[in-house]
C-alpha cells in the first residue's frame, strides 16, 4: 500500500489522502508517504505519483482500475469536501498511460440530484473514455470477512470487487461522531446506503470500516 498526501488548493492545509491497493500487494510491509506542495493541482498530483514510484507500480497492461473519490453529496469543489477534479484527471490519464484496460470512477452518492460537481465528474469520465458510476444503481455482493473485528459479512459494490486495482482517493475529514476519520471512511461509498445507516445506528462505524477493508479479496 502506498499513501500520497496532497495539500489543498490554498496550499496551507492538507486536504487529500490517496491510497492504492492491488490484489497481490496485500503483504507490503510498510506504506510510503509522499507530501507535495504546489499551487498547480495537476503538477502536484503528478509529482506525488512520481515520488511514490509511478502509477506503474500498481497498474499494468490490461488491468481494470477502480478509482474511489470522496464525492458524497457533490458539494462545490471550493468547500474541500470533494476530491478536486484535476487530481482525478491525472489519475485516470496515468492509469491509461500504464495501459489499463478500463478505468472506473465510482461512488455510492448521498446527493438526491446531480450537482455541478457531479456533472463535472461525469463529463471528465466521458472525455477520457473512463466510466463514472453511481454505485447505488448497480449490484452489491455479500462478502465473507476473514478474521472479522465485528461483522462476519459485509456487502460491497460489484464493480469495485471486479476490479484488479483499487485506488482510494478521499479527502481528509472530521466526523461529528468519531472526531476524525482522516481518509478511511471513504470505503463507506462502496456499500449500500441502508448499510451505512445500520452501522451508524449500531455505533460500530470503526469496526465496520476495519471489516470492509478486510473484505477486499482478489477477483
Amino acid at each position: 500500500m502506498r499513501i500520497l498526501i496532497l495539500p489543498s488548493r490554498e496550499g496551507g492545509h492538507i486536504s487529500s489522502l490517496h491510497t492504492w491497493l492491488r490484489d497481490d500487494d496485500l503483504d507490503t510491509p510498510a506504506p510510503e508517504v509522499v507530501i507535495v506542495k504546489d499551487s498547480d493541482i495537476r503538477q502536484r498530483a503528478l509529482e506525488a505519483l512520481k515520488l511514490a514510484g509511478g502509477i506503474e507500480k500498481v497498474v499494468g497492461r490490461g488491468d481494470k482500475v477502480f478509482l474511489k473519490p470522496n464525492l458524497v453529496d457533490g458539494a462545490p469543489f471550493e468547500t474541500g469536501e470533494v476530491v478536486q477534479l484535476e487530481v482525478m484527471e491525472v489519475l485516470v490519464q496515468e492509469a491509461f498511460r500504464a495501459e489499463a484496460f478500463e478505468v472506473t470512477i465510482g461512488e455510492v452518492p448521498t446527493y438526491r440530484k446531480q450537482t455541478k460537481t457531479v456533472k463535472a465528474y461525469d463529463d471528465l469520465a466521458k472525455k477520457l473514455d473512463a466510466k463514472f458510476l453511481e454505485l447505488n444503481r448497480l449490484p452489491f455482493v455479500t462478502v465473507k470477512v476473514e478474521n472479522p473485528v465485528f461483522f462476519k459479512k459485509v456487502r460491497l459494490s460489484k464493480p469495485f470487487l471486479d476490479s484488479d486495482v483499487f485506488i482510494n482517493v478521499p479527502t481528509l475529514k472530521t466526523h461529528c461522531q468519531y472526531g476524525v476519520t482522516i481518509a478511511v471512511k471513504n470505503m463507506y461509498g462502496l456499500i449500500p446506503p441502508q448499510d451505512r445507516r445500520f452501522y451508524h445506528m449500531l455505533g460500530r462505524v470503526e469496526e465496520a470500516i476495519l471489516d470492509l477493508y478486510q473484505a477486499r479479496k482478489a477477483t
